[in-house]
């Protein structure tokens, strides 16, 4: 089962330890399959300072990341309703970010504002 979360350009923010990036990013969807939700989004950096930071948090130090913040009041409201829907069939939560490899971290999403997603990633 799969669901598109928003087609267009959003902005996912990636936080370590010693740094913070905030990196533009398109196509995210929902997939739910064997008791994963699967939140998936394309990395699409605009700039090449963008680049730089996206190659020094994923590519270098990918392991650091400790928290994904998405702020996007859509993507936060279809989530929720999706959750909410099918919370008996959700076991984990992962999500994948797509920049020339897939990156895949186990999340808990420990926080939802009025357009904040804010995911903790899980060791």
């Amino acid at each position: 089962m799969n669901r598109s979360l928003r087609k267009g350009i959003t902005t996912l923010e990636l936080i370590s330890n010693s740094q913070y990036e905030s990196i533009n990013a398109i196509e995210t969807n929902l997939y739910l399959e064997n008791n994963i939700l699967l939140i998936s989004t394309k990395l699409k950096p605009v700039s090449q300072d963008q680049v730089s930071d996206v190659n020094y948090i994923l590519k270098d130090n990918q392991h650091s990341i400790s928290k994904i913040i998405f702020r996007d009041t859509l993507i936060r409201k279809k989530l929720e309703s999706f959750v909410k829907a099918y919370s008996n069939k959700i076991n984990s939560i992962q999500l994948q970010i797509l920049y020339e490899i897939n990156y895949l971290y186990n999340i808990k999403v420990t926080q939802k504002e009025d357009d904040t997603l804010i995911m903790t990633v899980q060791v």
